[in-house]
């Protein structure tokens, strides 16, 4: 394309001509700059990469693992070689099926030059990436927890939609909330969700659970059990349920018994103190527990009962592969539990409902 002077048009008396930054000053003629559409930017230095071997490869359509090794395979042996006529193909065929003087075959170039292509391919991937994410407008400055910018800062990139974004969040509060997420429960069912976006409340794509798993590995946040257990089920939360489920359901049962608020404590208290008087064969004062459990949970001797309540279930949990185990344990539990059935006169000082 040649640059040319142009006058700039006006009403009136022109201005003047503007400088051609184009021209040469030698010459005093415009500069001629070619671009042609179909140049190719050529990683290889022309001395290590024959024209045989890059018109070869212009060929390869395939870039998966399978259609390369496909693609190779077709130059493992000469096709034209004939044992009888030995001459024939060392004068001709000979130059093209021996890759270089040293004598390597075009199936060991194309497998030496293909590596490093794909090598390369993976380090300008991984700098257009990086150069894309550090250009996206983050959607918040602070953490949703701390309310302040982060110190140890964990990104969540958000490339669907027509504005790809991004999210900055304490490294400690992302891992909080991805454990919860992780080891969540209605009461004593554990029901176990996919890790999210704190900021915008969508589920994390696998690309973006693997990134935070690298950022959090490098931060100053301890990656929990649970995190470290989705990672080891290749973030499949379906497997991820069914190997830890004793962990999820274990965790559900004493997370909940430590909250003596909860309806499903009170009911498995009741539940359990009902069984220990029936075992002795005493009246059971249920108006009396009921009370109790509602109005004043913190009671010491609701606190007594709740020991053994929690140790009696665990049992079930911990030791659910030795059924001799459970049934000793259970057993002293009830022995135990001897001690405090004579004590609910204790209860009665609480006020009625």
């Amino acid at each position: 394309l040649s640059c040319r002077h142009r006058e700039k048009k006006g009403k009136g008396k022109s201005k003047g001509k503007k400088k051609n930054i184009f021209s040469d000053p030698a010459t005093t003629k415009p500069m001629k700059v070619y671009a042609p559409h179909n140049q190719v930017f050529n990683i290889f230095p022309s001395n290590t990469f024959p024209k045989k071997i890059e018109a070869i490869l212009a060929f390869m359509k395939g870039i998966t693992l399978k259609d390369r090794q496909i693609y190779v395979r077709n130059f493992l042996k000469n096709p034209h070689f004939n044992p009888i006529d030995k001459k024939l193909y060392e004068t001709s065929m000979n130059t093209f099926w021996t890759g270089s003087s040293s004598g390597q075959t075009i199936e060991i170039l194309l497998k030496a030059h293909i590596k490093i292509i794909v090598c390369l391919r993976a380090c300008f991937r991984r700098f257009l990436h990086i150069w894309r994410s550090t250009r996206l407008q983050a959607i918040n400055t602070e953490d949703i927890v701390t309310m302040e910018v982060p110190k140890d800062p964990i990104y969540i990139v958000d490339w669907t939609g027509k504005n790809p974004s991004k999210s900055v969040f304490e490294s400690s509060t992302l891992m909080r909330d991805i454990t919860l997420r992780l080891l969540h429960h209605d009461g004593f069912f554990d029901c176990s969700q996919e890790p999210r976006n704190p900021y915008t409340n969508l589920p994390l794509t696998q690309g973006q659970l693997i990134s935070v798993w690298i950022q959090l590995a490098r931060s100053k946040a301890t990656a929990s059990s649970a995190f470290t257990g989705f990672r080891q089920v290749r973030w499949d939360l379906y497997k991820y349920v069914v190997e830890y489920a004793l962990q999820l359901q274990l965790h559900a049962f004493r997370t909940t018994m430590r909250n003596p608020m909860h309806p499903d404590y009170k009911d498995r208290m009741s539940d359990f103190i009902h069984f220990c008087y029936d075992q002795e064969d005493v009246e059971y004062p249920k108006s009396v527990f009921d009370n109790a459990l509602v109005k004043s949970p913190s009671h010491r001797l609701l606190k007594q009962w709740s020991e053994l309540c929690i140790l009696y279930y665990e049992a079930t949990y911990i030791f659910g592969k030795s059924p001799y185990k459970i049934v000793k344990i259970q057993e002293d539990v009830l022995d135990k539990s001897i001690f405090l059935i004579r004590r609910h006169k204790e209860l009665n000082a609480i006020s009625p409902m």
